[in-house]
């Protein structure tokens, strides 16, 4: 089963980047990594050749040449078929990964008139979907089965993989759509975009914007990104979904575009836990601090979503802080393929490793404020 790992060449590379050496060191890889994946096409390319030629023998046991001619009427009818599914309005959905965001587009989806089924690595999770009118299923391959598209909503890069390796791409209809929302960075972004042409299904990079809010209202913002003659059915998979849908251009553009949202968000909600702290160790209002925050143009109106769950020092997780420092280390990783140093990335990054490893994963990624808290008010060191 294909596992996406980060390779010890890609953490030194990490260490290198800021240099000469390190710049030159990164496109060798970078030319390496694209060596690789032609060898790999033209293996494949030989392998579907070789079976092609293997269909034709001919009674008396001689190959027909593999002209044009001979495979036209095998490969035309199965590229046409592939590019009338993906412009087709899909009708079943499959949806993988029932957590956070998964569990209400489901419910969504099957509210919008979809033919719905759900599958969660923890069964109990996604069996309260059966009650709106979602068809829950005991595996990834058997909610994939037959359906016109998958939707995948799981932690990271490895889990999408592993899922959709395991049998839930080989489950579905050749030329399906896969829209791949989990947020997974530029490395796996790419890596996951490989798998899909592996089995044939037509995939569509297209994180979102937004936590479990907005996914219970229907208003995220969808990041999308892939073919164009998928943009229709994807418009309208997204339609009870998302408030608004930016098409960002081939698949890969919309995770990238999700990485660099995701630096300044993280930085922000870190930066707003420290000027609370601060505006208390002052003995300022910090109820006050965040109203002005919230409304002022040199503020964020995301000061007045986080900053009531620092001041009331609870924090019921919309975004978890596990998957809050997951994204900060994707952000990193996505510096160090391009050689850029970002030394307000590296910190905040560590603020959040540090929440993590005090406890604060299960909660709200505004809990970051406990490490920033007045010495006097800390509950975590």
């Amino acid at each position: 089963m294909p596992r996406v790992r980060v390779g010890i060449g890609d953490r030194i590379g990490g260490w290198l980047v800021t240099s000469a050496v390190g710049r030159g060191w990164a496109a060798a890889r970078d030319l390496a990594y694209a060596v690789r994946a032609y060898a790999a096409w033209r293996r494949a390319r030989r392998s579907a050749s070789d079976e092609r030629a293997g269909r034709a023998l001919t009674g008396n046991g001689a190959a027909a040449a593999p002209t044009h001619e001979a495979r036209a009427p095998h490969a035309e009818p199965r590229q046409q078929g592939r590019q009338q599914r993906a412009q087709s309005p899909p009708r079943t959905v499959a949806v993988l990964g029932t957590g956070t965001l998964g569990a209400p587009v489901a419910r969504r989806l099957a509210e919008a008139g979809f033919s719905v089924r759900a599958w969660n690595r923890t069964p109990a999770r996604a069996q309260p979907l059966a009650g709106h009118g979602v068809e829950v299923c005991a595996s990834a391959a058997a909610a994939a089965e037959g359906a016109d598209a998958l939707i995948t909503l799981l932690s990271d890069g490895r889990a999408v993989a592993e899922v959709c390796a395991a049998g839930a791409l080989a489950s579905a209809p050749h030329g399906a759509l896969w829209l791949q929302m989990s947020t997974v960075g530029v490395r796996d972004c790419e890596r996951l975009r490989e798998l899909a042409e592996r089995h044939d299904v037509v995939y569509c990079d297209c994180p979102v914007l937004g936590t479990r809010e907005p996914a219970e209202r229907g208003e995220l913002v969808a990041l999308a990104s892939g073919p164009r003659t998928a943009e229709g059915p994807v418009r309208e998979l997204l339609r009870p979904l998302a408030r608004e849908v930016l098409w960002l251009g081939e698949a890969g553009a919309g995770s990238r575009m999700k990485v660099a949202v995701n630096g300044w968000l993280l930085g922000l909600v870190a930066n707003l836990a420290e000027t609370i702290a601060l505006a208390r160790a002052l003995d300022l209002d910090a109820q006050l601090l965040v109203e002005l925050l919230a409304r002022s143009p040199t503020g964020s109106p995301y000061a007045g979503i986080k900053g009531p769950a620092m001041l009331a020092r609870q924090y019921p997780p919309s975004f978890s802080l596990a998957l809050a420092t997951k994204d900060a280390r994707l952000v990193g990783e996505a510096r160090d393929l391009v050689a850029l140093r970002g030394e307000l990335a590296e910190t905040v990054r560590a603020l959040y490793e540090r929440a993590l490893e005090r406890g604060l994963g299960d909660l709200d990624f505004a809990a970051v404020y406990e490490l920033c808290a007045p010495l006097g008010e800390r509950t975590v060191e």
